[in-house]
């Protein structure tokens, strides 16, 4: 009977598994995590937790990282190499940006129209009473919400009366954050980031449209991606009428875009 000697024993099986993966060389890329790494627009924060739990029901072995914030700044890290396989921006044209510089697989695909909403106030004459002290609003050089909440106070003819008093968030999750814990009186943010729980105390009314150019959201695959079939799946379950609900259920306008 032929003994393997215990010392040896590990060295055993490291050949024996070396030889395993050259004999089945799709046993690496299956092993392997089916991983997607999101980066998403701020107002995505919590109703893409619902659309990635319907996605992982009809694929079990997908996870997901997601990082949240400014579109602005997002395109500006990819530019500069940032490894993402999805890009989910809160404004088409930045989306676009990156198809010209030659970053994504295919073209921008429009998921949902956003929705401006005032918080803490009825109205924008409010916003100008003295008890109001600080309005928050998402840095409008960089983030969608806070470019369409400059032009809806200047459409309104508020923007010189209260410009003193406006705080500016990184993105409008964090503009959302100042109104929610007192730190801002009021604030213009997204109708998606207004109905999460920690929000229902305060009183948000929707913007009329009118008053700010259309926010058409839009994501790109992006040819970092290290999952690129994966991310198609997913992409195009985003388009699909049963994303789309999700996401007009939880603040956003559907888009008419086939």
């Amino acid at each position: 009977m032929i003994q393997v000697i215990p010392q040896l024993m590990p060295n055993f099986l490291i050949l024996y598994l070396f030889l395993f993966v050259i004999a089945n060389p799709n046993f690496a890329q299956a092993a392997a995590p089916t991983s997607i790494k999101i980066a998403a627009a701020a107002d995505l924060r919590f109703v893409m937790q619902k659309l990635i739990t319907q996605f992982q029901a009809k694929h079990p072995s997908a996870t997901f990282s997601e990082n949240y914030g400014s579109s602005g700044n997002f395109v500006s890290q990819l530019k500069n190499g940032a490894d993402y396989d999805i890009f989910f921006s809160a404004n088409k044209k930045l989306a676009e940006d990156l198809v010209a510089a030659s970053l994504t697989e295919g073209s921008a695909q429009e998921y949902a129209i956003g929705i401006l909403v005032l918080c803490g106030a009825k109205n924008f004459n409010e916003l100008s009473q003295s008890s109001i002290k600080k309005i928050a609003i998402a840095n409008p050089s960089h983030a969608p919400y806070g470019e369409i909440a400059l032009e809806a106070m200047k459409s309104e003819h508020i923007f010189s009366k209260i410009e003193s008093k406006l705080v500016f968030g990184d993105s409008v999750s964090q503009a959302a954050q100042f109104i929610q814990i007192g730190a801002a009186s009021a604030g213009l943010i997204s109708k998606s980031l207004s109905q999460i729980p920690s929000m229902k105390a305060i009183s948000c009314f929707e913007v009329d449209a009118s008053l700010y150019k259309p926010l058409h959201q839009s994501f790109v695959v992006l040819k970092t991606s290290k999952q690129p079939e994966l991310a198609k799946q997913f992409a195009q379950f985003i388009l699909s009428p049963e994303a789309k609900e999700i996401l007009k259920q939880n603040g956003f306008k559907e888009t008419t875009q086939e």
